[in-house]
């Protein structure tokens, strides 16, 4: 009898000391990360990327109720957001005007809605525009705009062709790009009219665009198909009329498949002086920093995922936060990332793994 009593104890230090290894561990793994609140769980369903909106007051999450939504989360001043039940049914909401509410505990609670949306196991993807609370939604055989805070209503439907990917707005709300098919469409947002097509090169779709930050030019990812033949490039246009004015060379790296499950693929770097652009290649992924005039790499990192802050000191990538400034790591995430974004207003990433979503702060 002592002797299993003696075995349970050294079981249970070692079990202890597990316990507190793991910690430690786990302290030195974030550094100067912190994380905020509780993660939230998501269901088996694909999350391409999330976004916040200009003023920091609110993200979005699509795919994050079901695999035909998008979800909407207040973000208060001290960074807190609603008490998500571990499992969500009907009853926890209140419908108005097209889109669900979560019935708040207290009336001072932040608030979470979702839209409803048709099912779709490809995933939805989402951009807020750089000003005002506008949201647009990609997937299916339209991009959908939302305009709100806590209430939100849909203000325009852009039904462009079949599968529609991705739509992304300027940083000055005046223009959008908008992906159907593998072409690129761009609108003014002024009254949402056509102003250009952007056809791929033979054999190539587009997968991802992004706005520069002084919005006078749009950068494309595109995605040569060519069986066994892989291989992506970043293409340059003035966001006034589309027209090309630079081709990067292709990547050294080959996709594994065809990219855009998460994004951004690219993504402009402070000054527009660069480029940050995601290649999806087997196992870890790359990560290119580019110059924007003829793609020279500048830096290679490892993961599925990037991330510039709004400020541009801070970029994010392989379960790493850099300075911009002297490319020190101020900070470490989780490595199995595949989606993340800075939020605009304070020093907070938002990063989506493959079945949580978790919000550091980044210390000072």
């Amino acid at each position: 009898m002592r002797f299993f009593t003696v075995l349970k104890r050294v079981r249970e230090r070692i079990l202890f000391r597990r316990i507190a290894w793991t910690l430690v561990l786990t302290a030195m793994a974030y550094g100067k990360t912190r994380e905020i609140g509780k993660p939230l769980a998501i269901r088996p369903v694909t999350i391409r990327n999330v976004a916040y909106a200009a003023d920091g007051r609110m993200f979005a999450v699509p795919n994050f109720v079901s695999a035909g939504s998008v979800a909407l989360f207040q973000v208060t001043d001290r960074g807190a957001i609603a008490r998500i039940p571990a499992r969500l049914s009907e009853k926890n909401f209140i419908r108005s005007s097209g889109l669900f509410y979560l019935r708040k505990e207290r009336e001072n609670d932040p608030s979470m809605a979702f839209i409803s949306l048709p099912e779709l196991l490809s995933g939805y993807s989402v951009d807020f525009s750089g000003s005002g609370n506008t949201l647009i939604v990609a997937g299916g055989n339209a991009a959908a705009v939302f305009e709100g805070e806590e209430e939100w209503d849909k203000i325009k439907t852009l039904a462009i062709g079949v599968s529609v990917t991705r739509a992304v707005f300027s940083r000055d709300g005046s223009a959008c790009a908008i992906i159907s098919d593998g072409r690129l469409y761009l609108f003014s947002t002024a009254d949402y009219t056509h102003i250009t097509t952007i056809e791929p090169a033979a054999d190539c779709r587009f997968s991802d665009a992004a706005f520069s930050n002084d919005n006078s030019r749009l950068a494309a990812f595109e995605f040569r198909s060519v069986m066994l033949d892989y291989g992506s490039r970043i293409r340059i246009y003035r966001s006034s009329d589309g027209i090309a004015e630079r081709d990067l060379p292709y990547l050294p790296a080959r996709p594994s498949s065809e990219p855009g499950e998460h994004l951004p693929l690219v993504s402009w770097a402070p000054g527009d002086t660069a480029c940050a652009v995601t290649v999806p290649t087997a196992f870890a992924g790359r990560v290119y920093l580019l110059k924007s005039n003829d793609g020279t790499v500048i830096k290679e990192f490892k993961g599925f995922c990037h991330a510039f802050s709004a400020d541009g000191t801070m970029f994010a990538a392989h379960g790493a936060v850099f300075s911009t400034g002297d490319w020190s790591v101020l900070g470490n995430i989780p490595r199995s990332s595949v989606a993340c974004a800075f939020s605009p207003t304070e020093r907070v990433i938002i990063v989506v793994t493959r079945d949580r979503i978790r919000r550091f702060r980044i210390e000072e």
